[in-house]
């Protein structure tokens, strides 16, 4: 029998927080007749919640409204 470590214990509750989170997205997405990526459904779940939890709002919201290719590359000395 293996052990389960701290960190994967963690892990697996913020990955199923993370789905949890993309599910009622998805939801509100639909109420809407949206795109997930509509910015309007960031802010509905936002006001339905009080908010958006800072660990959810970097693993999901930021990579979904602010892809990387939004941002000026990094100059390399």
């Amino acid at each position: 029998m293996s052990k389960v470590t701290i960190y994967e214990i963690t892990l697996n509750i913020i990955m199923e927080e993370v789905r949890q989170f993309l599910m009622a997205l998805m939801k509100i997405a639909k109420e809407l007749n949206t795109h997930l990526d509509d910015s309007a459904v960031a802010v509905e779940y936002s006001k339905r919640n009080g908010g958006i939890k800072p660990i959810l709002s970097d693993a999901v919201i930021h990579p979904i409204y602010f892809p990387h290719t939004d941002f000026p590359p990094i100059k390399e000395d």
